[in-house]
């Protein structure tokens, strides 16, 4: 019965690594593409105010963290940039050749950065930062890059403590897909805002205070790529 129950952990153990891509050779194929430098692209970015928690709290939050996109776009590419050599977003995301490929609409509490798409077959997959590996392929072929790299962030509040204040909380899903429509990468962080918004579920939600939000973003880019 032990050596059943090894044999099933050893199972699961491989099903989770390979779901994240994490297996010995795509570690290898990833690392490959950093020794020279890859072109990698930045074709999907959308942060998700999950249960409304920023919405609740300002009507204008919408607006509000698609002006932050805008910048998260700018930190992503620098964050990649010490890897791989990045092809700007702004430089193909009002060209047909990427939006001829998008698929979906932007809607329920889910924002994008100015003018990009999206490329998972439905919601589900684009929580998982999923794309077709066709989907991958063609990407990569019509941005002239080995790489395209997909980040969701799904943003809402924790109350905690003796007294129960409330912080910004990001959970960060991010994956890298090849020009063979491999996932060579894929990992969550979930990080908490480093600064107190507020109290009893509530938290102050302005274009000062979104940047805790767009902080706890970067905290966890910055692990996964320590981590990859």
């Amino acid at each position: 019965m032990r050596r059943l129950v090894t044999s099933a952990a050893a199972l699961a153990v491989v099903s989770m690594l390979a779901a994240c891509g994490g297996g010995s050779n795509l570690k290898g194929e990833l690392d490959a593409t950093k020794q020279k430098k890859a072109k990698i692209a930045l074709v999907s970015l959308t942060v998700s105010d999950f249960g409304r928690s920023l919405s609740r709290t300002n009507s204008d939050a919408g607006d509000l963290i698609t002006k932050k996109l805008d910048e998260m776009v700018g930190l992503t590419e620098t964050t990649l940039g010490t890897a791989w050599t990045v092809v700007p977003s702004a430089s193909f995301v009002a060209t047909e050749p990427y939006t001829k490929l998008a698929k979906g609409e932007i809607k329920d509490n889910l924002y994008t950065a100015t003018n990009m798409k999206l490329f998972a077959a439905d919601r589900s997959d684009q929580i998982k930062t999923r794309v077709d590996p066709q989907m991958a392929k063609d990407l990569c072929a019509a941005l002239n890059v080995e790489l395209i790299a997909v980040s969701y962030s799904e943003w809402t509040t924790v109350t905690g403590g003796f007294i129960p204040t409330t912080k910004a909380y990001a959970k960060t899903v991010f994956s890298i897909w090849d020009n063979q429509g491999r996932q060579l990468y894929k990992d969550r962080k979930d990080v908490e805002g480093s600064k107190t918004l507020g109290a009893m579920g509530f938290a102050a939600v302005n274009e000062d205070t979104l940047n805790v939000w767009v902080g706890a973003y970067k905290t966890g880019l910055d692990k996964m790529m320590n981590a990859m």
